[in-house]
């Protein structure tokens, strides 16, 4: 089983949990790490997991735009920013 700590402080710090309670929650977790601009989950699937990030940066994209896919999304959002920076200058 990975190294939990942190997560393990954080818990104790909302809740009050026994050590035994602890290591059955840890059992069912799984320690996963992302590359840089990897989604965590897509548009249209089901979200069956939970996330706790201790370390690094997650951003969040809630779009109500229909069949527009995340690379369509930020084609349009780089598109737009420049743009932007050319009507700055």
């Amino acid at each position: 089983m990975p190294s939990f700590n942190i997560l393990g402080e954080a818990i104790r710090q909302m809740i009050k949990i026994s050590d035994a309670e602890m290591e059955d929650f840890f059992e069912l977790c799984t320690e996963r790490t992302f590359r840089s601009k990897e989604f965590l989950s897509e548009q249209g699937s089901a979200a069956n997991e939970i996330f706790f990030i201790t370390k690094g940066l997650t951003r969040s994209l809630i779009s109500n735009l229909p069949r527009v896919t995340p690379d369509r999304l930020m084609m349009k959002i780089k598109k737009n920013l420049a743009s932007q920076r050319t009507q700055r200058k």
